[in-house]
Order: structure tokens, then sequence, then C-alpha cells
């Protein structure tokens, strides 16, 4: 089941970028023609003008270990519901959106492995983390408003943290890097047919409505207080388009998901001397991006006469989560590279160094 607002995303081309742009430029500017307040770049706004930094709101308290289900008794999902995809050394877990946006933050526990999830639904952000830092568990939660998007802090120290770079900005830990996870965004039903024997998060039906319940991947929706404390704006794309970001060896490229769509499933590129490649659904917010090296060689990925991802080595097929799933690699992962799905305003405003693909 496919919805039609996330094919509108991908349907536009790149030539009807360039149509947009002057209408794109007068909307970055205006704030959608609200007054954006006049702030420091570097300065931390709080959510809304009528709290203090740090005051919360209902939709900023974390979400501490989610009630997780099994796929089979999955039927309060929709099959487009994005997800935030998260994978263990033992299993595969989903956060939808339409529970997250409640929260923001996620603090959990499973497998055995503590994790951190953020969520931004206005820029279609997601990470994930390792908590931890110099051996000390942290709890983590959305406080203020931070360079086009919400920045969280931890309870224990006290510390600021950039919710999608993992950066100590503020505080006691500032300079210091959480470990990053890897996160993978889908709908409902691409991850369910990548990991069939997912849990997904529950939350009562009541949760799909209320603060964000607008808000899908792409959608043109930005508050005003996002856009002051942006640093760093480029109209060579439109601000809301979806763009996989990836970095290896501190280079960062943005892929543009409708130049994805128009290359195909696979995409090989080289960057920060590391060959990759992109693997990539059409039509969807699903990709991700790996090394191409498997031990000592170095494979080479193309589609097949059924659209089927394949190595020309081997000739093992292999999924969009980089995993071979027949042939002789059957069982075998790609090592993936740093990747994160988003809207181009929020990933160059944290890469304003980013270089951008272009088919």
């Amino acid at each position: 089941m496919s919805n039609p607002q996330f094919n509108f995303c991908f349907a536009r081309s790149v030539s009807s970028w360039r149509l947009v742009l002057g209408l794109a430029g007068c909307v970055w500017l205006s704030g959608c023609g609200r007054p954006a307040p006049v702030v420091s770049r570097d300065e931390i706004l709080p959510l809304n003008k009528d709290k203090e930094i740090g005051e919360f709101h209902d939709f900023c308290v974390p979400l501490e270990q989610p009630v997780w289900k099994p796929a089979a008794e999955s039927g309060f999902m929709r099959p487009d519901d994005p997800v935030i995809g998260i994978l263990t050394q033992q299993g595969a877990y989903a956060l939808p959106w339409w529970v997250l946006k409640n929260h923001h933050v996620a603090n959990f526990d499973v497998d055995g492995e503590e994790i951190l999830v953020t969520l931004c639904e206005m820029c279609s952000s997601a990470s994930a983390f390792d908590p931890r830092v110099d051996g000390e568990r942290l709890h983590y939660r959305v406080v203020g408003v931070y360079n086009g998007t919400h920045i969280i802090r931890d309870e224990e120290t006290q510390t600021f943290w950039l919710p999608f770079l993992g950066r100590g900005h503020k505080g006691p830990h500032a300079g210091k890097q959480l470990k990053r996870r890897r996160v993978d965004q889908a709908t409902w039903a691409d991850w369910l047919q990548l990991h069939p024997q997912t849990q997904v998060a529950f939350e009562e039906e009541s949760a799909r409505e209320g603060h964000g319940s607008k808000h899908f991947p792409g959608a043109t929706l930005m508050g005003g207080n996002m856009l002051a404390t942006m640093q760093h704006r480029s109209l060579r794309l439109s601000q809301h388009d979806l763009v996989l970001g990836v970095v290896v060896n501190d280079e960062s490229r943005a892929f543009p998901m409708a130049e994805l769509t128009q290359n195909g499933a696979v995409l090989q590129e080289v960057l920060g001397e590391l060959p990759i490649v992109v693997l990539h659904k059409p039509h969807t917010f699903l990709a991700a991006a790996f090394s191409r090296r498997h031990n000592e060689e170095l494979l080479d990925f193309d589609t097949n006469e059924k659209g089927e991802i394949v190595d020309r080595q081997t000739g093992s097929t292999w999924n969009y989560a980089g995993v071979a799933v027949a042939g002789p690699l059957t069982g075998t992962e790609l090592e993936p590279v740093t990747y994160s799905m988003e809207e181009w305003y929020m990933w160059f405003t944290q890469h304003p160094k980013t270089t951008l693909y272009a088919h």
C-alpha cells in the first residue's frame, strides 16, 4: 500500500526542483510568511515563547522502555506508517513515528543493549546512539531548539547534546561524541518485509492524534523558532527534499531520494576514499549505504533482469538491508557506513561542507 503523500515527494524531477527554486527561497527566508525571531546563531531557544529552556511539554516527556509487540500482534500498525528501525545482535525493533512524535526521545534497553533514539518529525530526522558516556548511563530528553531542530539534555550531568550528531554541545561533556548506532527509516510495510520477525513499539490508537500528527517524511512544515536558529542554508535543493546523507572518513555527501529513484536500486560511489554502495527502494524513503568490501574482495553490485540486487563476483542476491538472501554469500551482511535519511535543510545546516550527488 502506497501513500500518495510519499509518492508526491519522490515524483518531483530534477527539473522541477529548478522551477520551484525561487519559490523555495521565498518560503525559506520568510518562514511561510511568519516573521522569525532574530537570535544569535549559536543561541538555544525554548520550545515556544511561553516556556523557558528546559521547561517541559507533554510531547517532550521521553519514552522510557517501550512496550514491544511481535509482528504477529501488530494490528495497530498501518502499512504506510513511517517507522524508525533498530537492529541489535539478536533482533529487529521498529519505533513508529506516531508513537515517538509524542516524546521525540526514547531511552530503552533491548537484548541487553542500551539505546537512545531521537526523532524530529518536522525535519524527518532520526538517530540512535549508545547512551553511555565515560561508563555512565545517561538519560536524555528534549529541552529546547537549536540549529533548525530540537536539542536534548541528559538528566545526570545537564549537558546539552546535538540529537542527530550525538555530540556534546554545552556542559560537562561538551565536545564528547556518543557512539552512533545504525538507524533505518521506512514504511512499516517495507520494514516488515525486510524483518518479518521484528517487534514494534505499542501505543493506543489515540497516540496518533495531536502533536505532530500532520507530519510525514518530506512534509513541507517548519516552525519559526527552528528556522530562526539555522546556522547554514542552501538552495541547491528544495529545503524539504528527502536525502540520504552519508559520512565516510569525515567526508559527507547527500543523495536526493528523487535522484536515487531515477538511478535505480543500486548506486556505487567512492566517498572518503572508500568504495560504497547505496541501496534504495525506488519511490520510497528506504535507503542505506554500505562498504563494498567483503573480506579482501571488492564487490560490484547491479540489478538483474528481475530487478533483484546482485553482486557480479558471486551472483549472490541481496536485499535493501545489505544482507545476502540467496547464492554463495547467503547470510553475509555488508558493513554499513554512517548514513541517515532527513530533509535537505537539516542535512545541510549540520554538514555545510557536504557534497551533493547529481545523476
